[in-house]
């Protein structure tokens, strides 16, 4: 018996992305089961994408697939080289953060995708852009295209010139991120000719209309996660910035779920 509960559906050009959450998790040992009944207890829910494809075309992050069915077709999109060159590639896209490489799936039926106790957030893009940190990006429809960004101005503060690169979203159509905090709790800032400084990795996505920058502090009195000590993160000009002001909390008491013993 299923016991994925249907929690949101989002209708896209041919397709439909749907999240489900598990009502229960038994686990496969006392200790796991133990373990996943005081998640569950505490709001942690094991979520799961399904995309239902009627014609249309999704792009998934390498790897996020588990099983599908019907008459589904999939391919590598973002460059050539086959099959082998895309796993090649793909390793090289983990460490370095590029995500020019991205499995396309079209057809009719279902594909579904890895389970997750992260939140599934979904969302829209009318014509715009959006830059995501590394990590975030799940799917979006066919008619958004996944490319990368390299940020010279990051690299020549923190990385040694070598540049920040990360994911870029552009076109219109859905989307999903893979967040650690729920909607409810990201403050997206409208800024106007303004400048934010952030302490701390807390950006989860921005505009690629405003420069981004890591600096140190004027004080040095304030830690960056991702560059080091007396480092911020700082954007200036006009678009969005996606904050998540509570993840540092979930990053410090993050469960750890046991895996059933062989």
């Amino acid at each position: 018996m299923d016991n994925r509960v249907l929690s949101s559906r989002h209708e896209g050009q041919g397709l439909t992305f749907e999240v489900h959450e598990y009502s229960t998790l038994a686990g496969g040992s006392v200790g796991g089961a133990e373990r996943m009944y005081y998640a569950h207890q505490q709001g942690v829910i094991l979520k799961q994408l399904a995309v239902r494809l009627d014609g249309g075309r999704a792009l998934l992050q390498p790897g996020a697939l588990q099983y599908m069915q019907g008459t589904v077709e999939m391919k590598v999109t973002g460059g050539g080289g086959g099959v082998g060159g895309f796993l090649s590639r793909a390793i090289t896209s983990a460490a370095t953060g590029e995500s020019g490489y991205k499995p396309e799936y079209a057809g009719r039926g279902v594909v579904w995708c890895e389970p997750t106790f992260k939140h599934l957030l979904v969302g829209r893009l009318d014509g715009d852009e959006m830059l995501l940190d590394d990590g975030v990006f799940c799917a979006c429809e066919g008619g958004i295209k996944v490319g990368r960004h390299v940020n010279r101005n990051v690299g020549a503060a923190a990385l040694g010139g070598e540049g920040l690169i990360q994911a870029k979203l552009s076109g219109t159509g859905n989307f999903v991120l893979e967040s650690p905090v729920p909607m409810s709790e990201i403050e997206i800032l409208d800024l106007q000719n303004d400048t934010l400084t952030v302490d701390g990795d807390l950006v989860m996505a921005y505009s690629p209309t405003l420069e981004f920058r890591i600096e140190k502090s004027q004080k040095g009195l304030l830690n960056s996660m991702r560059g080091g000590e007396g480092l911020v993160h700082v954007f200036r000009g006009s678009g969005q910035v996606w904050v998540t002001p509570t993840v540092g909390l979930y990053r410090s008491f993050e469960p750890v779920i046991m895996t059933p013993s062989s």
